[in-house]
């Protein structure tokens, strides 16, 4: 049955793979989640007459592993690459952690830094708003979390500000 439920969910569009652990009678599918869902891959398996007895889309610990491995593009300029992890990572976060989990929050901020990194102040300033909104609503505006990312917030306003051009509204006034 597992190698059977392996062949269908490799033959569902969008799959990326499929790895059997016959030890522990479970299979882990990496998909692409614009190209396919997990609903997609339960219908699969349902029209094969197949029953997955359930499905984990994300965790913490796969939204961890994912920030790590972005953080080592960080560190080695590589941007591009970091801001397709992170972006797994939240994506992961979205559908494995509760909103209320404050490693959310972390994604966001690291996502941001990166989008600072590459001079896109308008998508960090929102990045960071979002992040201070999770953080506010889980461990308060007094937390030095919550400090340290309202300070990187204000840092990045103030450049995405710097680099608007002009128009009347913004023009000083003689």
């Amino acid at each position: 049955a597992l190698l059977r439920a392996q062949r269908t969910l490799n033959a569902v569009p969008g799959v990326q793979g499929v790895a059997l652990d016959a030890w522990n009678q479970t299979q882990r599918v990496t998909f692409d989640g614009k190209a396919v869902t997990t609903r997609d891959l339960l219908i699969a398996l349902q029209k094969e007459g197949l029953e997955a007895r359930s499905v984990l889309v994300g965790s913490e610990a796969v939204a961890k592993d994912l920030n790590e491995k972005a953080l080592v593009f960080v560190q080695n300029s590589n941007y591009q690459e970091a801001e397709k992890v992170l972006s797994a990572a939240i994506e992961v976060a979205e559908h494995g952690l509760e909103k209320g989990n404050p490693f959310r929050a972390t994604l966001l901020t690291n996502l941001a830094s990166v989008r600072v990194k590459q001079e896109r102040f308008a998508d960090a300033q929102a990045l960071y708003r979002q992040a201070l909104d999770v953080l506010q609503a889980t461990l308060g505006a007094k937390h030095p979390n919550y400090l340290t990312t309202e300070e990187s917030y204000r840092s990045v306003v103030t450049k995405n500000r710097a680099g608007e051009v002009p128009t009347v509204e913004t023009v000083p006034q003689p």
